[in-house]
């Protein structure tokens, strides 16, 4: 699907939920780089995150919870990899993100 929208994009005229293709691109990268980056989540249900994440990052992630478990996480300054993200979303109550 990635590469469909890669081509698609081209004129710069795909957008994914509102998001420029590009800036998914972007984050894309950014997530399977190591690079660190923040995050905020305040309320998100496990099962969206867990969506956004594999469609953002193009890594087929699954997620064990209980029910539609509510997650309240903010990262610091410094930032998260996407690896470190997945294990501090997996510290939550009931709540285990695996790649």
């Amino acid at each position: 699907m990635w590469d469909a929208l890669d081509v698609l994009s081209q004129p710069r005229q795909v957008a994914v939920d509102g998001n420029h293709f590009e800036t998914l691109k972007s984050l894309c990268t950014t997530f399977r780089s190591g690079e660190k980056f923040n995050v905020c989540f305040q309320g998100v249900t496990a099962p969206r995150i867990q969506r956004e994440l594999s469609f953002s990052s193009g890594f087929p992630i699954t997620l064990q919870s209980d029910g539609d478990t509510r997650i309240c996480l903010t990262t610091g300054d410094g930032g998260v990899t996407f690896e470190e993200l997945l294990e501090l979303l997996s510290a939550q109550e009931r709540v285990q993100f695996r790649l």
